[in-house]
């Protein structure tokens, strides 16, 4: 009776057989949770190939460019609430977060050297900046302070901004002896192409009225 019901379990799978350590019915769910793994496996590799290709396309490329873009020299006019008239100035944003800039009013009194800082992005189309420079006395041959300014640029579009400035002069015991707040409307510099120019063999005319060969700088 006992020998019989072995038998009959073994034919349906129920004990282990020729030293198998599975059934046939766990051998048969080992094989297809094997599969589903690989399977998943499989489909995962090939969606993340996928989304790295589309990401790396120059569609996405030209799509993440899009940005507006900080990166240039631009063109400012400034205008100071309450004070002179507005001023022209140059601003080169460089990669890296660095900033330069230059503007009319460094040969007035007192004399402002180059003005070196710092930009970085704050939202999705403005960028806040801090810049500073040296100020001299030519009068009195020495130093007079330095001058500091702290924007916050907002893009307007491809090759325009706008930009809302917070100035201070400081002595040179880092008192502030004038401050203020000013506007900014810039458009981005480009290349611009060259037009015409005399040749070694033609000559230009200079304001005496008198024709000389062009030498370039030095006519």
């Amino acid at each position: 009776m006992l020998e019989n019901k072995r038998r009959t379990m073994q034919e349906n799978n129920m004990l282990p057989s020729h030293g198998s350590a599975f059934t046939g019915q766990a051998k048969r769910s080992v094989k297809a949770l094997a599969r589903r793994i690989l399977t998943a496996l499989i489909m995962t590799g090939a969606l993340t190939g996928f989304v790295s290709l589309v990401a790396s396309s120059p569609e996405a490329v030209r799509a993440g460019s899009a940005a507006p873009q900080m990166e240039g020299t631009w063109r400012v006019t400034s205008t100071i609430a309450d004070g002179p008239p507005p001023f022209s100035a140059l601003y080169s944003f460089s990669a890296g977060g660095t900033l330069q800039e230059t503007d009319e009013t460094q040969l007035l009194t007192p004399s402002a050297g180059p003005a070196l800082g710092t930009w970085t992005k704050v939202g999705s189309n403005q960028y806040a900046f801090t810049w500073e420079s040296y100020l001299f006395d030519f009068a009195s041959d020495s130093p007079a302070g330095r001058l500091q300014v702290r924007g916050v640029v907002t893009i307007t579009g491809k090759d325009t901004y706008t930009a809302v400035d917070q100035f201070a002069f400081y002595d040179t015991d880092g008192n502030i002896t004038f401050s203020g707040c000013a506007t900014e409307e810039a458009t981005r510099m480009t290349v611009e192409p060259v037009t015409s120019c005399p040749g070694p063999s033609q000559s230009v005319r200079h304001v005496d009225g008198r024709s000389r060969p062009a030498k370039g700088w030095k006519n």
